[in-house]
């Protein structure tokens, strides 16, 4: 197996990715605390003098409900596809590395068909340029393209779930944890809680993949690019 990958650009991205993803991490708990905060501020004045002012305190907490289911679930609907795009690019730029590395490369990623992008990465990474450690059976790379049916129902059907495969899938994590995801009929929404999880297998995934990829090290074939 040629090297085609090194050992300090791979490190680089191990790096990156665990900084980005706590940012963002810390980033969701952030505003989520902002949002908390919001719903707990009381009304202006004192509105309980009249009934006027009754229905003006009622108006209130009607505002503030609104506030915090509009906020949240554009937050979690946000985070979730954030998180998606990130885990994306990075397993591009590790297939661009490899492109870039392999002068003679015969199949590029463009060329290749799937399911998904994430799965196109995956062909090209395990059977194209045999990364035969790709941890496509570990639990990170299931609640990452478990995930990833969800970020698609967001941002191309209004959360619903596009067939009955990828519908059992989404059911599957929900009965494990039924803290991650919302389900009703074929609708699917991601919780607070199911994006962090996303945000923490997506980061576990990536470091995963470039430590398996560690053995190309130990045969290199062609001269790493100069610095």
């Amino acid at each position: 197996m040629a090297n085609f990958f090194w050992a300090p650009e791979r490190m680089w991205l191990t790096w990156q990715t665990r900084d980005d993803l706590n940012r963002l991490h810390e980033y969701a708990l952030l505003v989520r605390n902002f949002l908390d905060s919001r719903a707990n501020v009381p009304a202006p004045g004192d509105l309980t003098l009249d009934s006027e002012d009754d229905h003006a305190d009622a108006e209130w907490q009607l505002h503030q409900e609104r506030f915090g289911v509009l906020f949240q679930e554009t937050l979690t609907a946000s985070l979730l596809v954030t998180t998606d795009t990130y885990i994306e690019t990075q397993l591009k730029r590790i297939c661009d590395a490899i492109e870039k590395a392999k002068l003679d490369i015969l199949v590029k990623r463009s060329d290749i068909k799937g399911e998904s992008v994430i799965d196109q990465l995956r062909i090209f990474l395990k059977k194209v340029h045999g990364v035969s450690t790709f941890p496509d059976q570990s639990t990170e790379w299931s609640r990452v393209t478990t995930y990833h049916i969800v970020r698609n129902a967001i941002t191309h059907a209004d959360g619903r779930v596009a067939s009955k495969k990828a519908m059992r899938k989404v059911q599957a994590l929900q009965r494990f944890r039924p803290d991650f995801l919302e389900i009703e009929g074929d609708t699917v929404k991601p919780t607070f809680a199911g994006c962090l999880d996303f945000i923490k297998n997506g980061k576990d995934f990536i470091h995963k993949l470039l430590k398996n990829m560690s053995d190309w090290d130990s045969n290199p074939q062609i001269d790493p690019p100069a610095v």
